[in-house]
């Protein structure tokens, strides 16, 4: 399975789902990995010292290292550097990307679905009183942030936001600190 990572902000969330046990790989070769280097400091070493990531000399190798089977990882490179050479990725309409992955030594950078957020679903009133589910106060419980419900819809909108964080935050804080 490959995913246009270039798309919308959860693809790869949405692909992990998908996946025995959530586990995604970023597979790169060393082009990659040096032009990552250079932005990371070292990130790449501490990953494969952590066992987050594997480096091999060959494609048929990094399937064995990181228990993927080897035959679907060399279709699936296959497809990918056929598309980048198209500049058309049939599959997901991608038009932009990076290189082909064909220089070792080769990577396998291991993804597993985390969340840092949630979309909602706490109701709260004027004073950041967080609602039960008749509509009655909560007695002491406030809340702010990401955790309200209503607010984004169904997508994070990282900056646009933190309005609501930075607002329903302050509110809770005030009225927890007063009491009301």
């Amino acid at each position: 399975m490959s995913v246009d990572e270039s798309s919308e902000f959860n693809i790869q969330d949405k692909a992990g789902v998908q996946q025995t046990d959530g586990i995604l790989y970023m597979i790169d070769d060393s082009k990659m990995i040096v032009a990552m280097v250079q932005e990371s400091f070292g990130m790449v070493d501490e990953l494969i010292e952590r066992g987050m990531a594997y480096q091999t000399d060959s494609i048929e190798e990094l399937a064995e290292v990181a228990e993927l089977d080897a035959e679907t990882l060399a279709s699936t490179i296959e497809t990918f550097n056929s598309s980048v050479h198209t500049e058309n990725d049939a599959e997901f309409g991608r038009t932009s990307f990076n290189d082909k992955v064909e220089e070792g030594p080769y990577y396998a950078v291991k993804l597993q679905m985390a969340y840092h957020l949630t979309f909602g679903d706490l109701i709260v009133d004027e004073y950041m009183h967080v609602l039960d589910s008749d509509n009655n106060v909560i007695s002491g419980l406030y809340a702010g942030g990401d955790i309200l419900g209503g607010f984004e819809g169904d997508t994070h909108q990282s900056g646009p936001c933190m309005s609501i964080v930075i607002y329903s935050g302050r509110e809770a804080g005030i009225n927890a600190a007063a009491g009301n």
